[in-house]
């Protein structure tokens, strides 16, 4: 699924980026800090999945909210 995601981003990324769209991404789920702030998890039926693979390195703004800049070259 974060494979789909992220090609799915890329694929329309000029598009994303002309447009100054905000992409807000909503878990159902917990969010777990497991390595850093900056790599995020969710636990979602007792399984974790890493943010990182969808939106890279994020910034923690509040205790379950969390920034990234749209990035998808990498």
């Amino acid at each position: 699924m974060a494979k789909y995601i992220r090609h799915t981003l890329q694929d329309n990324a000029n598009y994303l980026t002309s447009g100054n769209y905000i992409i807000q991404i909503v878990i159902e789920g917990d969010i777990k800090v497991v390595e850093s702030d900056e790599k995020p998890r969710v636990v979602y039926k007792d399984e974790e999945f890493p943010l990182y693979s969808v939106i890279g390195r994020v910034k923690r703004v509040d205790l379950k909210h969390f920034h990234a800049p749209l990035n998808l070259q990498s």
